[in-house]
C-alpha cells in the first residue's frame, strides 16, 4: 500500500460503524488503474459516488461491490464436454 494511504483501522474514527470513504486516488490504487479510468467508471454509473461540495468520495463497500460485479467467473472446463454428449 502507498505510504500516503491508510487502512480503515488507521483512520480517525475507523473501525466498527465507520463509513469507510475513500477518494478517487485511493480507488485508482485499489483497482490498479488510473484516476481517469475511475472518472470514466463514475461517468458510466458503474460505481456510486458521494459528493460533498466539490469533493468526490466513494464508499469502500461500493467499490468492493463494483469489483464483485465486474469479476468474471471462469468458465467450467467440463461444460462444453458435457453439452457435446
Amino acid at each position: 500500500m502507498d505510504e500516503h494511504m491508510t487502512t480503515v483501522e488507521e483512520r480517525p474514527g475507523g473501525g466498527a460503524g465507520h463509513v469507510g470513504l475513500v477518494d478517487t486516488l485511493e480507488v485508482a490504487a485499489m483497482l490498479g488503474c488510473s484516476v481517469s479510468t475511475v472518472k470514466r467508471l463514475v461517468a458510466s454509473g458503474a460505481v456510486p459516488v458521494i459528493k460533498i461540495g466539490r469533493l468526490v468520495r466513494f464508499r469502500e463497500r461500493d467499490v468492493a461491490a463494483m469489483i464483485d460485479a465486474f469479476t468474471a467467473s471462469a468458465p467450467d472446463p467440463g461444460a462444453d464436454h458435457v453439452a457435446a454428449r
